[in-house]
């Protein structure tokens, strides 16, 4: 009789336990999924899985992320028992991240994940300082696995790009890939330029972004001179004066030969001169403007005739603009190696600038014309009908066969 009653109990117990795990009831688990970088669609969802696993241990989901909505990303796991779990999520490009949650109702989980290192950089920024036209940077794949890499530039700084080297290829596990980018300056504005390169695969899914910079100032609008002089036999000279009208400056070559000169203002093209004591003028043009280096370069032919100056310089000190009336006269006594008749040009130009100006005041008697050797060169200076100040120019004397010549010319008049 015991033994059949507690049969009885133990078919009820059981009833009762078959019915209350069929009763058990169970609920959704959903949210969004985004990259914690880029917040947005990027992610590789398709690499994505979610395990969820009771406080026994006990798996009861493990696969891939079931995704019901894009833009935003939503995932939505059903059949969730109520207790308590962990939600692991993760996959091939992104680190696992858990979750503990317990189930009494339906449940909102929003979900961030970090991805893995899939490309490195060898900077953390590509800039573009002024002038500048070409930048490189490497790129490595350190997933472990061979992958497709397709560059490109986000709205921001793509019309400023020209090309990008190597614009897509494949990168075997542990290779590293060296990208050159190249700008085109006259699309870009004053000031700073900036926005980011990203490698993508082939389904146009980000891995990852570099900043990029463009840095733009006056200069990138200039053009910049460069060149070598020499003479006819290729021996580098120094000393010789290298200039254009318009420019706004003048350079010298030294020992090598080598001349620069930049910021030279935008010009539809332009003529460039180079001047010898011992060489015969040389003028090389028309050149295109070019906001690229540009280089030049002059072979100088040897004057027949040398001049001997007796001044070295055009001094008339100081004096008063006020009580003046009378001018002042300097003398520069020219004499050649040889008796010649020679074209004569004599200019004032600003000593910086290397620009021809007048001087208020100042007369210079002759200026140009045919001339025979020896002759004398009058300087005569009114400070009446001259301006205050303190002057210090060149005197350009330019022959035909015998060189070019420059003395300082100091003016210094007060009130």
């Amino acid at each position: 009789m015991v033994k059949r009653a507690l049969s009885l109990f133990l078919a009820a117990l059981i009833l009762v336990s078959c019915v209350h795990v069929v009763l058990k009831k169970t609920y959704t688990v959903s949210g969004t999924i985004s990259d914690c970088y880029s917040n947005d669609s990027r992610l590789l969802f398709s690499g994505v899985n979610v395990k969820v696993t009771d406080n026994r241990k006990k798996v009861i989901l493990d696969g891939p992320l079931p995704i019901v909505q894009t833009i935003p990303y939503r995932y939505s796991l059903t059949g969730i028992p109520s207790g308590e779990y962990d939600f692991a999520f993760g996959g091939e490009y992104y680190d696992v991240e858990h979750y503990n949650v317990k189930v009494t109702a339906d449940k909102n989980l929003d979900v961030v994940l970090s991805p893995k290192d899939i490309f490195e950089f060898d900077t953390d920024r590509v800039f573009f300082k002024s002038r500048d036209k070409v930048q490189e940077f490497s790129v490595t794949n350190v997933s472990g696995k061979e992958l497709p890499m397709i560059i490109h530039a986000d709205p921001r700084i793509s019309a400023h790009i020209l090309n990008i080297t190597p614009q897509s290829c494949t990168l075997a596990p542990g290779e590293t890939k060296l990208v050159t980018i190249k700008i085109s300056r006259l699309r870009t504005e004053l000031g700073l330029t900036e926005g980011s390169l990203s490698i993508s695969d082939n389904n146009d899914w980000d891995y990852i972004s570099i900043p990029v910079a463009i840095e733009t100032t006056r200069k990138d609008y200039m053009a910049k001179l460069v060149g070598t002089v020499s003479d006819v036999q290729g021996n580098p000279l120094k000393d010789v004066l290298i200039y254009g009208n318009g420019f706004g400056k003048a350079a010298f070559t030294d020992e090598n030969g080598f001349y620069c000169m930049d910021e030279i203002p935008y010009r539809s093209s332009f003529f460039i001169n180079a001047l010898s004591e011992f060489h015969e003028e040389q003028t090389s043009g028309p050149h295109a403007f070019s906001v690229d280096d540009t280089e030049i370069d002059f072979t100088l032919v040897p004057c027949q005739y040398h001049l001997s100056l007796d001044l070295d310089e055009i001094d008339f000190g100081t004096g008063s603009v006020s009580q003046s009336h009378s001018p002042e006269t300097i003398v520069l006594g020219v004499t050649s190696n040889n008796d010649v008749q020679l074209i004569l040009s004599v200019q004032v130009r600003d000593s910086s600038s290397f620009e021809q100006l007048p001087v208020p005041g100042l007369s210079i008697s002759p200026a140009t014309g045919l001339i025979s050797t020896p002759f004398q060169i009058v300087f005569q200076l009114y400070r009446n009908t001259s301006n205050v100040g303190n002057y210090n120019l060149t005197v350009l004397l330019k022959t035909d066969y015998a060189g070019a010549y420059l003395l300082p010319l100091r003016i210094n008049n007060i009130p």
